[in-house]
């Protein structure tokens, strides 16, 4: 049984403006982690949904946070997130390091 069908056999619920507010962080830190696994990392939707959900509920807050602030970073940073991420996707398809990181070694 999923964790979302266990939460749906308790009924509705209905939450304050604050635990609304608390939610919809809660939210967004899970969907900013599966992204990342799905985005930087490469794994699928199911696997990042996993992923995500193992993640949310047993790394420290802090450690959760700082992977999605780094997601965040390489999502917005131009410069440097096309060639890390088609660099990292080209190690895993191959096993090898892209030539740009050969000549930085």
């Amino acid at each position: 049984m999923e964790k979302t069908d266990k939460l749906r056999e308790k009924g509705p619920i209905s939450l304050t403006k604050k635990g609304t507010e608390l939610a919809q962080k809660e939210l967004e830190r899970f969907n900013n982690l599966k992204e990342f696994l799905k985005k930087i990392l490469f794994l699928d939707e199911e696997e990042a949904e996993k992923g995500a959900w193992e993640i949310f509920f047993n790394l420290e807050e802090k450690i959760a946070d700082r992977v999605v602030d780094f997601m965040n970073f390489l999502t917005h940073c131009p410069h440097i997130t096309p060639i890390c991420i088609k660099g990292f996707k080209e190690y895993l398809e191959t096993g090898e390091f892209p030539t740009l990181c050969r000549l930085k070694r």
